[in-house]
């Protein structure tokens, strides 16, 4: 299953929240994403388009199955809206946090708990979400073996990845769903699901999918490769390096490859590496106001403990690292949001970090 999230909208541009209301559609720039991601699809097999019946998903994926294409009709869904909170709908999210700063920072900081009510009656949105999706999934995805495309929503899609994954609405602000990205779950014949490409945008120019304005924090690029020459395929092309930012593991040969600063080489301990990391990433924290930027370079099998061990991230989300002989993936521990963001994954490093 490829899941898109739509191009960007005009509520998108002006700070609006959208959730289940209909007025927002596609900006000029939300349709040119739609184009550029169609011609990605292009050479992609796709038996059937599933789609949010909301208007700036229909038309990302009406754009898609035009350029692809398609030989069959789209399919409209109900359960594949956004989240549905009509009080905060057409809302900007400055709005939202003053009037309802508890409840704007329980979305964020703890969704499990989050709960309103909504005409008199106390619901809880996002686990009425992670129902709706669950119910499409079971019923469209688990006993078929077609090649689907969903188009939905931020929200939607990150609850169609963790639900496919058996997580719940507790984690559910972990990944990041960009405009126009494209993000792949492969079902096994056991039922197991598997986190194989997360939020890839280089379709749309961005070698890095990018970070909200003025968001501060620490950024991780970890880069696993259990092929020690996959190092020479890296151009380490990427600008802001702070000093003592990139962590080679020592076992590595990196003879011909140039840093742009000298780097810091560990031994093949998890434990040195997360206490040496951990107080750099917590000294950048407490020192920057800025987005700070750090790489590590480590076995693909060491990216799953990295993840947990650093930003508590559930390992369920590497399964598949298992598989890939070399691997990329991005967080972002937010200075704003305590949880840290996957920002992306990726089982393809050529020519990652040029930008």
């Amino acid at each position: 299953m490829t899941l898109i999230r739509h191009g960007i909208s005009d509520f998108n541009i002006e700070g609006r929240f959208q959730g289940s209301g209909n007025l927002a559609k596609l900006s000029k720039k939300g349709i040119e994403q739609a184009y550029l991601v169609g011609d990605t699809l292009r050479d992609h097999l796709i038996d059937n388009i599933y789609t949010s019946p909301l208007l700036r998903a229909k038309q990302t994926a009406e754009i898609i199955a035009k350029v692809i294409d398609h030989p069959h009709p789209i399919q409209f869904d109900d359960r594949l809206r956004e989240v549905d909170i009509p009080e905060w709908q057409g809302l900007r999210y400055s709005e939202i946090l003053q009037r309802n700063p508890t409840l704007h920072k329980t979305f964020y900081a703890s969704p499990e708990n989050f709960e309103m009510y909504l005409n008199g009656i106390l619901r809880r949105p996002l686990f009425e979400l992670y129902q709706r999706v669950s119910g499409f999934m079971h019923e469209q995805i688990s006993k078929s073996n077609s090649r689907i495309l969903v188009v939905s929503h931020l929200g939607t899609n990150q609850a169609l990845i963790n639900a496919a994954l058996g997580l719940s609405d507790r984690d559910h602000h972990r990944i990041q769903q960009s405009h126009c990205a494209l993000s792949r779950l492969e079902f096994r014949a056991t039922g197991a699901a598997e986190l194989t490409k997360l939020n890839n945008t280089r379709h749309l120019g961005q070698s890095l999918p990018k970070i909200k304005s003025q968001k501060t924090g620490v950024r991780l690029i970890c880069i696993g490769c259990t092929d020690r020459k996959n190092m020479m395929d890296l151009d380490f092309n990427i600008s802001h390096f702070e000093e003592r930012c990139i962590w080679i593991e020592s076992g590595f040969d990196t003879e011909g490859v140039e840093f742009p600063v000298e780097p810091v080489v560990f031994r093949e301990s998890l434990d040195e590496l997360d206490q040496s990391l951990t107080e750099r990433i917590n000294r950048l924290r407490r020192n920057s106001n800025k987005l700070q930027t750090l790489l590590i370079v480590v076995r693909s099998d060491f990216l799953t403990k990295i993840a947990e061990s650093l930003f508590g991230v559930p390992p369920i989300f590497f399964s598949s690292v298992k598989n890939s002989s070399k691997f990329v993936m991005i967080i972002h521990g937010s200075s704003e949001h305590k949880r840290p963001i996957v920002q992306l994954l990726n089982n393809s490093i050529e020519g990652f970090l040029k930008q």
